[in-house]
């Protein structure tokens, strides 16, 4: 979506509007948890995530499993949050975060790992459907591959479409989604989408984080592009978004 003015910088947007999030998507915890159990890693054994963010299913997969994790993202801000989350948490000796591009990232660890994941940030990989076949190549026999993107619940209006930047082709629809995992030769054993309510706790919670950031510093330069793009998002979210995009994570077994 357009509207971030000339000198705001998007990734400290992104920061203030995600501040009060764990996991910087529409998936709710509950769902998130459910793929961390299937996922049955045993101890020592590595994951990576592509476009981590704050790193929190890295951390919960230490947690849960006493795995390894690495993380990867662009933003530095989300992985200076995320390595004060591993400390705090008593991880950082197991997952570490890295700043910087993926592929540059992964011409110096590509693995074999036992887990890839990449949720909301394919592009960094590419799209979906090149994405899946990079993730599974990090991914040893046997391991798994857990990816979330976005989908059409129903065919977007033009409008909508013009409102985003977006075009018909950037999302498959859920089934496509699955179908490009299949075509990919691996074999999916579980998927969830995001529903109306977590739809609503996430952009409803994206928007309280502008606005409270605003309201306690009304001085910030960036305030008035801030609240314009906030609010200009969550306008289009109500017209057309709610009822028109989905989000679904997906999990699937290498061969």
């Amino acid at each position: 979506m357009e509207g971030y003015s000339a000198r705001m910088d998007r990734d400290r947007y992104s920061s203030i509007a995600h501040a009060g999030m764990a996991y910087c998507n529409p998936i709710s915890r509950v769902k998130a948890e459910r793929m961390i159990e299937l996922m049955e890693l045993r101890p020592g054994e590595t994951a990576i995530d592509i476009g981590c963010g704050k790193a929190e299913l890295l951390i919960r997969l230490a947690e849960r499993w006493r795995a390894r994790g690495v993380g990867v993202d662009r933003s530095e801000r989300f992985t200076e949050e995320a390595r004060l989350r591993t400390a705090e948490r008593g991880v950082a000796d197991r997952v570490s975060v890295h700043t910087g591009d993926a592929e540059e990232f992964l011409k110096s660890s590509p693995g074999p790992y036992r887990a890839a994941v990449c949720v909301g940030s394919t592009h960094a990989v590419g799209s979906l459907g090149p994405a899946i076949e990079r993730l599974a190549r990090l991914v040893e026999s046997g391991g798994w591959m857990l990816v979330g993107e976005g989908y059409w619940r129903v065919p977007p209006e033009k409008a909508y479409l013009e409102a985003l930047g977006a075009a018909e082709g950037d999302y498959q629809t859920h089934a496509g989604n699955l179908g490009l995992i299949i075509g990919a030769g691996l074999v999916p054993l579980h998927a969830c989408t995001a529903s109306d309510d977590d739809w609503d706790e996430y952009e409803w919670g994206y928007a309280r984080g502008i606005e409270k950031h605003v309201a306690e510093h009304p001085d910030d330069p960036d305030a008035e592009a801030m609240l314009a793009r906030a609010r200009g998002w969550r306008d289009i979210v109500a017209r057309w978004g709610r009822d028109t995009l989905g989000f679904g994570l997906y999990l699937a077994r290498v061969p």
